[in-house]
């Protein structure tokens, strides 16, 4: 999902202005339980700052989209135009991309982890170099999801391996303590009816 906002949706208004409306929703719905006193008011930056990264974002690519119309007709950008250098606009893009992410990252941490300072600390960093790493380029995204379903293939793939190798080992071990059982069995066996013998003789 990460993938589509940063890539896709980020370039088109006709996907941002939805994105908006959905989150202005969310938002709404958390104000409601902070009525109802489910919530506090740190849930709602959530929504409010995934506005934010992705608002930071779609101005970025509007920009470098108008700079490179510019360069293409073979004319420097006007100041009416608003338009800046792609490396002055990389930086927004680089905060709003790092914003998202760490909300996202934070949002689908688990009830049962303690979000504390600390974790959050980690998530920011975490968002911080996934930044740098994805850049909001189509290939990096695809390279990610790619190692992804490898890793889901081989877990996929390696679990019942592994399950089936485990237990012959494991059948495999029974078996040899079952044969010393067994013969551990027989030996007190013998012994104590050679013991019953001697003593009724």
């Amino acid at each position: 999902m990460l993938g589509t906002v940063a890539v896709f949706a980020v370039r088109y208004r006709l996907f941002v202005y939805p994105i908006f409306c959905f989150l202005v929703f969310v938002a709404y719905q958390i104000v409601r339980s902070i009525q109802a006193k489910v919530a506090t008011y740190v849930d709602l930056l959530s929504p409010l700052g995934i506005m934010v990264g992705i608002w930071c974002m779609h101005i970025t690519r509007r920009q470098q989209a108008i700079a490179m119309a510019t360069a293409n007709k073979g004319t420097q950008a006007s100041d009416d135009t608003n338009s800046v250098s792609l490396t002055d606009w990389t930086w927004t893009f680089g905060f709003g991309e790092a914003t998202v992410i760490a909300l996202f990252t934070w949002n689908s941490l688990t009830t049962t982890v303690p979000k504390t300072n600390l974790l959050l600390g980690a998530v920011a960093v975490f968002a911080c170099f996934a930044e740098l790493v994805l850049r909001g380029r189509f290939w990096n995204y695809s390279i990610v999801f790619g190692l992804e379903a490898a890793l889901v293939l081989f877990v996929a793939l390696a679990f019942p391996v592994m399950e089936l190798i485990l237990e012959a080992i494991l059948n495999e071990k029974l078996t040899k303590v079952g044969d010393k059982v067994r013969a551990h069995h027989r030996h007190l066996k013998a012994y104590y009816a050679h013991k019953e013998k001697t003593r009724s003789t």
